[in-house]
């Protein structure tokens, strides 16, 4: 064979050899069990969130947030395996709407992912006027939030307050959430997800937004440890 030959052959080998092992890479990266089957505690929403707490209830004849249509509804269903919504009631009569949306399986390959209220919102009707991330801090950790400015046909001024669960962090999408999820593969799971949605009427966002934080700041310790840890990733 001349040396051109081999060296030709040499590159093939190569080639074929670095195939294989990009292969063997992506089989063992690619997770394969889903996390919420390995979790000790099972997540519950219903049970998980409190009726009542501190200066909160919940009022169970309200209705809550945005009207789903029949088309939205059935890819909200096919993507959560959990969906609560509860609207709250202080003893000063202010009232927040709660929505949490639980999602076993996060994979991409089965379009499962989270929908997030700057999506779902516009497809109610709704502009999103702005969006800015923020934080609410705790003794135990720092939650990070998304604050959005929405309204509704010049009419209904909603804003909201957000975050999501990957996995047992917090996160707010983005590379936060892809090195999340890429943690997780590393080990051969596939992540689940959680979107908490707290909103409240009213053309004072700076008001509501308070209103709502003050909200979850109450909220949070009223949470039982394994619970906290799911719904907000501190512990």
């Amino acid at each position: 064979m001349s040396a051109g030959g081999a060296s030709t052959t040499r590159r093939a080998c190569a080639g074929f050899a670095a195939m294989a092992a990009f292969s063997v890479l992506a089989a063992v990266l690619t997770p394969t069990r889903l996390l919420a089957d390995a979790r000790a505690h099972k997540i519950d929403l219903a049970h998980a969130l409190p009726q009542a707490f501190g200066h909160w209830h919940d009022d169970p004849s309200a209705m809550v947030g945005v009207i789903v249509n029949p088309q939205q509804e059935e890819v909200l269903n096919r993507i959560y395996s959990q969906q609560l919504t509860r609207t709250y009631v202080s003893d000063r009569g202010e009232r927040v709407m709660v929505a949490l949306a639980y999602g076993a399986d996060q994979s991409k390959r089965e379009g499962l992912q989270l929908h997030y209220p700057e999506v779902c919102y516009p497809a109610q009707g709704f502009e999103v006027k702005t969006s800015r991330s923020g934080a609410i801090d705790f003794a135990a950790g720092r939650l990070p939030v998304r604050r959005l400015e929405t309204v509704l046909s010049a009419e209904r001024y909603e804003p909201v307050t957000y975050w999501t669960m990957t996995g047992d962090e917090a996160t707010l999408g983005g590379w936060h959430k892809k090195a999340v999820e890429f943690r997780y593969s590393l080990k051969g799971q596939i992540t689940d997800g959680l979107l908490f949605r707290i909103s409240s009427i009213g053309r004072d966002s700076a008001a509501q937004f308070a209103l709502q934080e003050r909200f979850v700041r109450e909220l949070v310790p009223a949470l039982q440890p394994e619970d906290r840890l799911a719904l907000t990733g501190l512990h």
